[in-house]
């Protein structure tokens, strides 16, 4: 991430997937917000979800993982 900017993470809901909640992680703000949960594949509201942040990364070190609360119905 080039100095000054904020980091997104952006990941589509693949087939077959739900995401339950809004994903969280120490940091990180995830749209869509809450109250737009489930959301799938096929639902009709939008399947793409953003995680940012507003901080910048220290030489060496990582950002917390995000973690998305998400059932499957692939097999």
């Amino acid at each position: 991430v080039p100095v000054g900017s904020h980091p997104t993470v952006t990941f589509n809901v693949p087939a077959g997937a739900t995401i339950t909640d809004v994903p969280t992680g120490t940091g990180w703000t995830c749209t869509p917000a809450a109250g737009s949960y489930p959301i799938s594949s096929s639902s009709s509201a939008s399947t793409t979800i953003s995680c940012t942040r507003n901080d910048e990364l220290a030489v060496g070190a990582a950002y917390p993982d995000i973690h998305v609360p998400a059932t499957s119905t692939a097999r």
